[in-house]
């Protein structure tokens, strides 16, 4: 997959008139936008052919702005990073076909206390692929934060309307998933500082 994708990078490259020295950059961002539109693409195909195509969407919708300014664990290669989002967000959808019980998905928005304080408290967690400068990282917290209160607001806003278990679930799931990521990087930094 990475030559086919190679290739279609080179010929993009090829039509437009991009100087040398910026050759590496359009190279990073064709790359980015092909597997992010594949990672897409095959978490559509999971949710729908598991019957949770607008619920996943809505999860997708709240995941990314979230995960963008948080931060944290990131694959060492575009190819393992497709894999791995995909996986996480069947491990996401799967336990959506098993019956939840607005009693169980009030039990996670309540519980959903303790990742959001891993945000708050860590984010945003830069990885070595992309550093943050100071003003950037303030930037960054900020607008997670920001982020942050929005989904935990739409979330318990949920509750004062007839909506179904399956889409709180949804709901929250961002929160939890993102800062499970950023928990992941803190503990990998601490064990690289070790040694």
């Amino acid at each position: 997959m990475a030559n086919m994708i190679d290739k279609l990078v080179g010929k993009a490259i090829g039509w437009a008139d991009i100087a040398d020295d910026e050759v590496e950059l359009y190279q990073y961002a064709y790359t980015s936008s092909i597997y992010a539109v594949i990672t897409l693409a095959g978490c559509l195909i999971v949710a729908a052919v598991l019957g949770r195509l607008l619920p996943g969407l809505l999860f997708l919708l709240l995941f990314k702005p979230l995960r963008q300014y948080a931060g944290g664990y990131h694959q060492s290669s575009y190819l393992s990073c497709l894999f791995a989002s995909i996986l996480a967000f069947t491990a996401v959808v799967l336990p959506s076909l098993l019956p939840l019980t607005q009693t169980v998905v009030n039990g996670l928005c309540i519980a959903t206390m303790l990742p959001a304080f891993a945000i708050i408290r860590f984010a945003p967690m830069e990885d070595e692929n992309k550093p943050l400068s100071e003003n950037e990282k303030k930037v960054f917290h900020k607008r997670a934060l920001i982020i942050l209160a929005a989904e935990i607001f739409i979330s318990f806003l949920l509750f004062l309307f007839p909506v179904s278990a399956v889409y709180r679930y949804f709901c929250i799931m961002p929160i939890y998933i993102s800062a499970l990521l950023v928990f992941v990087k803190v503990v990998q930094n601490k064990v690289r500082q070790k040694q």
